[in-house]
């Protein structure tokens, strides 16, 4: 029986536990002080490039949506370098439409070695696209050029992800200003006060309207956040109202996506001079 004790106790495992070091105030001082520098220092980082970011485009490069700016794909492709953006996974689909026009979906990931540097690899998946029935490719009458609507969709794309990986949208007239842009010669659009497309303004036609709902199926913008933006920005119920002189600004917003940042509220990258 003895014997028995011994093995069984021989056998049992003795763990031994080390105390467990309780930092000091000073300590933990110091390390809340390192982690308050560092982000300090990111934010530097991030505001130096957005600052760069934007002194690289010019006034062709941006569109005004009320009062808001928006860069446009010329401008995503000059600021490209700067954040060292690069695409994942990216593809390339043809949807064929019941009609005979078609549309050419592009699907990705987009990041930036920069702010991979900082944070560790951050990406984030996006679409675009366009489509055969815009009236830019059937101008005069011709017949599109699929290769045309392929680049363009590749732009859309682009244009739609660096915008939304980095956050430069929605910026100020005074966020311009202060980084040498030319605001005065910015294309845009200014919202309607009233309903009824503004009374007296002639209203867009059937065709008008079959092509911006042709524009935001191949842009991914369904039904339900294009009234929400005509009502948030032009008080207006339906495509019906959308005035003429609007009608181009609201096409463009739902090409270029930024009709996602128009009907939400989206974080806003720093962009002033003093930091």
């Amino acid at each position: 029986m003895r014997q028995s004790d011994e093995k069984e106790i021989a056998g049992d495992a003795i763990i031994e536990t080390s105390p467990v070091a309780v930092p000091t105030p000073l300590e933990v001082e110091l390390d809340s002080k390192k982690a308050i520098a560092r982000i300090a220092s990111i934010a530097q980082v991030i505001d130096g490039c957005a600052k760069v970011s934007i002194q690289r485009t010019n006034a062709s490069d941006w569109v005004r949506m009320g009062k808001s700016f928006y860069l446009q794909a010329t401008g995503a492709q000059k600021i490209r370098p700067v954040w060292g953006i690069y695409f994942r996974d990216r593809q390339v689909t043809k949807e064929m439409n019941p009609d005979g026009s078609y549309a050419y979906i592009v699907t990705g990931k987009v990041g930036s070695k920069v702010l991979d540097q900082l944070y560790g690899e951050v990406e984030i998946e996006i679409d675009g696209g366009r489509s055969s029935s815009d009236s830019f490719f059937t101008k005069n009458g011709r017949t599109p050029d699929p290769m045309d609507i392929r680049k363009a969709s590749l732009a859309n794309w682009e244009a739609r992800a660096v915008t939304a990986l980095l956050g430069l949208k929605n910026l100020t007239e005074e966020d311009l200003k202060r980084n040498g842009i030319t605001v005065g010669s910015i294309t845009g659009v200014d919202y309607q006060k009233g309903a009824e497309g503004g009374g007296n303004t002639a209203l867009i036609s059937d065709p008008q309207r079959k092509r911006l709902f042709a524009i935001c199926k191949s842009a991914g913008c369904d039904e339900a956040k294009l009234k929400k933006f005509l009502k948030k920005h032009f008080k207006i119920d339906t495509t019906s109202e959308i005035t003429r002189k609007d009608y181009e600004a609201i096409c463009k917003a739902v090409e270029s996506g930024t009709i996602d940042e128009l009907t939400d509220d989206v974080p806003v990258v720093n962009v002033d001079e003093g930091r």
